[in-house]
């Protein structure tokens, strides 16, 4: 048992470095032209580190101007202050500089506060401008962990794409089920043959050492660093590797 699981492991590796090579040497999967600006939409601190990591540096690598828009200051403890320090202080070993970062005390660090829509959406066209991006990133209808704020930025976000009638793509990250959540480089099996099946989706791996400086930024989030989410950024796969859709309804009204 403990063989067939040391394979499955190296196994896994490889095919993972063979995915991580032939991206290395291919034009952005999204489409994206060296120099374009694109807007990273998350609900908390630290959500930058424990869910977008592969994309961002991928996205940074490929030589695209990456801004992160934080709805929320994460102050459900009251410990916003410190937490948008933490923020900074992440993105900057991400490589993303500070006058790019933007932390709101707008909306309510609260599971159980429902975002409105209009709102967040209004608060994105404004960011969307400043930043001059071309592009959307953000979470998808089940917010990767469920949490609501997550879930209410996308439909904010969303908001603002249909309703403003934006010639803008929209891509949202894949939420898997927690048997793969939690498998780390196990699931690139299953992640391939998902992009295969479904080849609209755009699956992005962190190499070994990508893989390490989102786990060094996510240590700069200290107030954050509880027992659980330490043995999340050692098993969590959203830490190695992420999955993208093109928006559906984006689709539908933009083709």
């Amino acid at each position: 048992m403990l063989v067939a699981f040391a394979a499955a492991i190296v196994f896994s590796v490889c095919i993972l470095l063979k995915k991580r090579f032939d991206q290395d040497y291919k034009e952005n999967v999204f489409g994206l032209s060296k120099g374009s600006k694109v807007l990273f939409v998350t609900s908390h601190p630290d959500d930058e580190c424990i869910f977008f990591t592969p994309t961002l540096l991928y996205l940074k690598n490929k030589k695209l101007e990456v801004s992160v828009l934080c709805l929320s200051t994460g102050n459900f403890y009251g410990q916003g202050e410190k937490r948008i320090v933490e923020l900074f202080k992440s993105c900057e070993n991400l490589g993303i500089p500070r006058e790019r970062v933007y932390c709101l005390d707008k909306f309510e660090d609260n599971p159980n506060v429902i975002w409105n829509k209009e709102e967040v959406s209004s608060t994105v066209a404004e960011y969307v401008k400043k930043s001059a991006s071309c592009a959307l990133f953000t979470f998808d209808e089940n917010g990767v962990s469920g949490h609501r704020n997550h879930i209410d930025t996308l439909k904010g976000v969303r908001y603002f794409v249909e309703e403003n009638r934006q010639h803008i793509p929209l891509y949202i990250l894949e939420t898997v089920f927690v048997g793969r959540k939690y498998i780390q480089v196990l699931d690139i099996v299953w992640s391939l043959l998902s992009s295969w099946l479904y080849p609209k989706s755009k699956l992005v791996v962190s190499s070994m050492s990508e893989y390490l400086v989102g786990y060094q930024s996510m240590l700069y989030h200290k107030s954050q660093l509880l027992w659980f989410r330490r043995l999340y950024i050692l098993f969590s796969r959203y830490m190695l590797m992420n999955t993208w859709k093109r928006s559906d309804k984006h689709d539908a009204k933009t083709g």
